[in-house]
């Protein structure tokens, strides 16, 4: 303050003048010059004047001069004292001042001897952190995007976007000098407006880890497995379920694991359940091709039983049946033969005997309560047989049955078993005209015997084939093997009838036949047959009478 009093404020002194005559004390006062730098920024040279002063003493009388300070505007300044304004030429402009004599102080912004030119800031150094912009007078500073200016408007500071609205991101902001950046959780990706997110897809595309399926969530990915396979503890891998260990397979019978499930198995004899794959239910073998059995089949729960028809027994090999031949045992309960048959027998008698009604023992047939026997005149009953016989004055022709009258009979009486013995005597005369009768009587016997046989054998044959017409029908097999049987019996039997006289073949066949059982063990409505070549002789026979006119109109 003092220096700028001493630059603007001049001292002129003025000198006083006395004598005393005493020691007298006095500043002796010399003016001294020097000059320094004023102005803006020391760019001026101000000269200023002080007074150096000394003390002196003196004694005697002397001459003392005194001054006085009389303050005054120094030059260049303009006004009184006080009051001292310098004086610049021109004046300053633009709010400069004049602060020395011919010196303008410029407003910031402005140079020149007078203020009257803009200073450039932006030209040289600023205080502006990022963009300096020339104004009349001055400067504006101002901040890159992403920046805010601050109060001392120099000064830029990065703005935080991810404070307001998390800066439009769809997840994470991350804010960065000047600017930001939107970023994604894991399992997301950016999108094309930078700011949302989406999701990966992994399972879709792909870059899962997963050892089976892949599930997508929000944001990422779970794994999962397949029904019998569960997770590990890695969250990735699968493994089998051992359900067979656990006891959670269900089956009623056997479980047997498999990779990623599990199979039930039933016990020989069942099978699975065609709804409910975990319960066993029993095979009935017997369904298919009878179980393999021949006859019956028996189904059991796991299993099945083979058995037959009454008559026959089961095999080794448990399925197939074969016939009891009950003949094998006490002759199947037989007096006299057993026939063995399929699943059956049945009793046979010897000739001469009949089955009784409990088909198995045999009573003697009373040949003669037929037809009598077939004898034309007398029939004895025997046992197991019978016996033609004659009146006095007949003989019997070859077929034992026919009685035939003869000349001049004798009897004699000499037999032993009862029956008459026919001779004929000869008669007196030529021999030649005997001969001639003979051959005459013979000849008109025959031919009357043969039409009384005739006769005969028709109604016997109609009798026979109406009684044992039903049993025709047997097959071949059958009959075949009964005939074996049945000449067997004859072979056996033949020894053992006695017919008391000479029988043809076919005669006493089919009395034997008359003669054989009607009925069997476990067939009672079916009859012992004839051998069947026979049986088939008798049948052609019957049917070439039948067709035969009747016996009067024979020749």
């Amino acid at each position: 303050m003092l220096a700028l009093i001493a630059c603007r404020v001049c001292y002129t002194s003025m000198p006083n003048y006395s004598t005393r005559s005493e020691v007298l004390y006095r500043q002796v006062y010399q003016p001294q010059y020097d000059s320094y730098s004023c102005g803006f920024l020391g760019w001026s040279r101000c000269r200023r004047s002080y007074l150096s002063s000394r003390r002196q003493s003196y004694t005697g009388y002397y001459t003392i001069v005194s001054y006085t300070r009389v303050p005054q505007c120094c030059t260049g300044y303009n006004g009184a004292y006080p009051d001292c304004q310098a004086h610049c030429d021109g004046g300053c402009q633009n709010g400069g001042i004049c602060s020395s004599p011919g010196v303008c102080t410029c407003a910031a912004g402005w140079t020149g001897v007078n203020c009257e030119q803009d200073i450039n800031e932006c030209s040289g150094d600023h205080e502006c952190d990022h963009t300096c912009t020339n104004v009349i007078g001055s400067y504006v500073c101002s901040c890159d995007d992403g920046y805010e200016l601050q109060s001392d408007r120099r000064t830029c500071e990065d703005v935080d976007e991810c404070q307001s609205d998390n800066g439009g991101c769809g997840q994470i902001c991350s804010n960065t000098g000047g600017s930001y950046e939107c970023s994604c959780l894991d399992g997301y990706e950016l999108a094309n407006d930078t700011h949302n997110c989406t999701d990966i897809g992994e399972c879709l595309i792909g870059t899962h880890n997963c050892s089976q399926i892949c599930v997508e969530v929000a944001g990422g990915y779970n794994c999962s497995c397949s029904s019998g396979y569960e997770l590990q503890d890695d969250g990735i891998t699968c493994e089998d379920i051992d359900e067979c260990v656990q006891g959670s397979d269900g089956c009623s019978h056997n479980c047997n694991n498999t990779i990623g499930s599990f199979a039930c198995s039933c016990y020989e004899g069942y099978q699975i359940h065609h709804e409910d794959t975990n319960d066993c239910v029993d095979i009935d073998e017997c369904i298919e091709s009878n179980g393999g059995c021949l006859h019956i089949c028996q189904n059991s729960n796991g299993s099945y039983e083979c058995m037959c028809h009454p008559g026959h027994r089961l095999d080794a090999d448990d399925h197939t049946c074969e016939d009891i031949d009950e003949c094998m045992e006490s002759n199947g309960g037989c007096q006299h033969s057993c026939m063995n048959t399929m699943a059956s027998y049945y009793c046979l008698c010897d000739i001469g005997y009949t089955l009784d009604t409990d088909d198995h023992n045999c009573s003697d047939t009373n040949e003669c309560s037929n037809s009598n026997g077939g004898c034309e005149h007398n029939c004895t009953n025997t046992i197991g047989s019978y016996q033609c016989s004659c009146a006095s004055g007949y003989s019997r022709s070859e077929d034992g049955h026919i009685c035939s009258s003869i000349k001049n009979p004798v009897v004699d009486a000499s037999n032993q078993d009862g029956s008459r013995k026919i001779s004929v005597l000869p008669v007196a005369g030529g021999s030649a005209t005997v001969v001639v009768v003979v051959l005459v009587i013979l000849i008109t016997i025959i031919v009357i015997a043969v039409v009384v046989r005739r006769r005969r054998k028709k109604q016997r044959t109609r009798s026979m084939f109406a009684t044992t017409s039903s049993s025709m029908d047997r097959s071949e097999n059958e009959l075949q093997k009964d005939d074996t049987m049945v000449n067997a019996h004859y072979a056996r039997s033949s020894d053992a009838v006695t017919l008391g006289n000479t029988y043809d073949t076919p005669r006493a066949n089919e009395h034997i036949y008359e003669e054989l059982p009607s009925s069997t063990k476990k067939t009672s409505t079916s009859s012992i047959q004839l051998p069947f070549a026979q049986r088939k002789e008798s049948k052609s026979h019957y049917e070439r009478l039948s067709t035969v006119e009747e016996p009067g109109d024979d020749p």
